[in-house]
């Protein structure tokens, strides 16, 4: 499970989420509207140890960032 928390200031209407893996394979998307874009929850549990990257698109622009899952 993976949290996304914002600070207060930097609130914008986030519109998709996606995740890619090392090679560029859109491995996770969910498309919608969140109601509350301070700390968003997202379910990743079918994805195995390795590392992501995890683009965010709000109504202010894209957000990529790497997400390393490990799992012991």
């Amino acid at each position: 499970i993976v949290f996304i928390q914002s600070a207060t200031s930097q609130i914008s209407k986030v519109k998709n989420i996606d995740v890619f893996d090392g090679s560029g394979k859109l491995v996770y998307s969910r498309a919608q509207n969140f109601v509350n874009t301070q700390n968003i929850r997202l379910d990743l549990t079918h994805l195995r140890t390795g590392i992501y990257y995890i683009r965010i698109r709000t109504e202010k622009g894209i957000f990529t960032n790497k997400l390393i899952i490990k799992i012991d």
